[in-house]
């Protein structure tokens, strides 16, 4: 699946939590800074209804970005204690 400048490589679960690989083109032509799509795609984890039910149960999200060679630029760990810091 892709968005732009970000493709989701692959999703799995591990107990509890649900991991989100994917590569952030950043040098495509209209691409965000990375901290401004980490930081919308936190927020939507915290308020998308689906997802926030989710969080509310008990999962949670990790999810890594790579850059097109392959770098890891970002994990993040997303759980409801997160959520609520952030609100």
């Amino acid at each position: 699946m892709e968005a732009g400048p970000l493709s989701i490589m692959r999703a799995n679960a591990k107990g509890t939590t649900i991991e989100i690989m994917m590569v952030y083109n950043d040098e495509q032509r209209g691409a965000k800074p990375l901290q401004d799509v980490l930081r919308y795609s936190i927020n939507s984890y915290c308020t998308n209804p689906d997802t926030k039910t989710n969080l509310e149960v008990g999962l949670s999200y990790r999810i890594k970005i790579r850059n097109s060679r392959g770098q890891l630029m970002s994990d993040e760990f997303i759980n409801q204690d997160r959520c609520d810091q952030a609100s």
